[in-house]
């Protein structure tokens, strides 16, 4: 139960906010929506249906205090670009934070925590470059 519920819950929040905007909402539903994951987990209901749930969840959070964010003053080629910038950038994050975490549920790597601390900030590192790369 707390799985079709975890995956439905983005969906109404962002239905809820789109319909009545307030700041509230998008963090209500966040909050709900992680909670409902983490529920899941507990009770044994399927790891990846949490996973992408707490993933849709996080994507359907930054898109609406994004759009809410917006001002209505730009021009139209620079709301485009910056549009296309932001959803460019949530993509490519959803995409690798979804690829490293389930690489996570099926490998088992026994490292030491500052290994670990090195390799985040080694990727973080390349992640960033890669971004300025792709930004030029």
């Amino acid at each position: 139960m707390a799985g079709p519920a975890a995956l439905l819950l983005p969906l109404l929040a962002w239905l809820f906010s789109v319909r009545w905007p307030h700041r509230w909402l998008p963090l209500i539903g966040l909050l709900l929506t992680v909670t409902l994951s983490a529920i899941g987990l507990f009770i044994s209901a399927a790891p990846v249906l949490m996973i992408l749930s707490a993933a849709l969840a996080l994507a359907g959070w930054d898109l609406l205090l994004w759009e809410q964010a917006l001002s209505g003053d730009l021009p139209a080629a620079a709301l485009s670009r910056l549009a296309y910038s932001h959803y460019t950038s949530l993509a490519v994050a959803i995409l690798l934070g979804l690829l490293v975490t389930l690489a996570g549920r099926l490998l088992r790597l026994q490292l030491p925590f500052g290994v670990l601390i090195i390799l985040v900030l080694l990727v973080l590192f390349s992640l960033e470059r890669l971004w300025h790369t792709l930004g030029d």
